[in-house]
């Protein structure tokens, strides 16, 4: 019993700590560069300083940074999965160096990104300043800077960009990204489920603090109704 009772404190306060945790959600501008079915590519970056203007531009220095790094595996899997279908025999559609010159392309066309959407944040107590930035490009721009490194991929240019937005519809589902909408609905149910855990768990405190009420109270009137020797003395008599 005592062994028991010294490590009862112990667990109720991993219980605590466990109930303590909080979601970390997204924010509305990193949410934006997850953002599917748009027909774009985009970079999220994030800045923090106690000048405003050397944040923003840092922060867009990181989102343009993503989003060559998304244009560039976009790119490659696209055209890995062109050139498989499009091969004859041993021979390949676009021989290695056209192909480093399509990505090289694609991967130029960064400075053509612009700004979707942004915001600014302010600590007082930090006095800086925090930037977040969502950078686009479209897929469509992507394609065209492609097409314009190969005549052999403008000879056969509908089927090239249709099978490129198919492996790059195939890349987004193999990713598991999701609308903003099923993003939502998810978190809304984890937050749900978080807090009926919650309340099943005061519930169960609730009821077990009441049924051991009501087991002390049985008991003290047990010993309440016991009759002593004297009454049974007197009962005999």
């Amino acid at each position: 019993m005592l062994l028991l009772m010294a490590f009862t404190p112990l667990f109720s306060n991993v219980a605590f700590a466990q109930d303590d945790y909080e979601e970390i959600l997204l924010s509305p501008i990193e949410e934006l560069a997850y953002e599917e079915g748009t027909g774009e590519i985009r970079g999220f970056g994030q800045a923090i300083s106690a000048n405003a203007q050397l944040a923003l531009n840092t922060a867009k220095a990181q989102a343009t940074a993503d989003l060559q790094v998304k244009i560039e595996q976009y790119v490659r899997y696209g055209l890995n999965q062109y050139m498989d279908e499009t091969t004859v025999g041993d021979r390949s559609s676009l021989d290695e160096k056209t192909r480093n010159d399509v990505v090289t392309a694609a991967k130029g066309v960064i400075e053509g990104a612009t700004v979707l959407k942004s915001r600014k944040l302010y600590s007082k107590s930090k006095r800086k300043y925090m930037y977040e930035v969502c950078m686009k490009y479209d897929r469509a721009g992507i394609i065209s800077a492609m097409e314009a490194q190969s005549e052999r991929i403008l000879k056969n240019r509908e089927r090239f960009e249709k099978d490129m937005q198919e492996a790059w519809d195939e890349l987004d589902a193999r990713n598991g990204r999701k609308t903003p909408a099923e993003k939502r609905a998810e978190q809304e149910a984890r937050v749900n489920e978080m807090q009926q855990g919650n309340l099943d768990r005061e519930n169960k405190r609730a009821i077990d603090l009441e049924n051991a009420k009501g087991k002390n109270a049985v008991e003290l009137e047990k010993v309440r109704n016991k009759p002593t020797k004297r009454t049974v003395i007197e009962e005999n008599y």
